[in-house]
């Protein structure tokens, strides 16, 4: 890799920043498929959810997000909270959690913090 510079830490730095000043400059009530394409310091997005009261939801089938990436939010926030989805694309689909599930399980997210599920 003689030459090649990585653009990844820049490329995160810029779509880092630019969730922060959405979450600043408008109300969102929740993050949905957050890292899905772009990468994001979670622990820094996990602040400023905590400040806004911004949801971050655990999507399902892609894992989105991951269980790593929930122990970096609950390592930096004991307030935020996250909602499942199953990103249906089709009526077959709807309400099909099983992975958004596991990453809870893995993740060690408290239920209680899982705004759309009850015990």
């Amino acid at each position: 890799k003689l030459g090649v510079v990585s653009l990844e830490p820049k490329f995160s730095e810029i779509c880092t920043e630019t969730m922060l000043k959405t979450l600043d400059n408008y109300k969102i009530n929740m993050i949905t498929h957050p890292t899905r394409s772009y990468p994001m310091d979670m622990e820094r997005i996990a602040k400023k959810c905590e400040e806004t009261n911004t949801l971050l939801e655990i999507n399902d089938p892609k894992g989105l997000l991951n269980a790593d990436q929930v122990r970096k939010v609950l390592k930096v926030s004991d307030k935020v909270n996250f909602a499942v989805g199953s990103d249906a694309h089709c009526v077959e689909n709807v309400g099909k959690c099983e992975t958004a599930f596991k990453i809870i399980k893995e993740s060690g997210v408290d239920i209680k913090r899982v705004v759309n599920v009850e015990e």
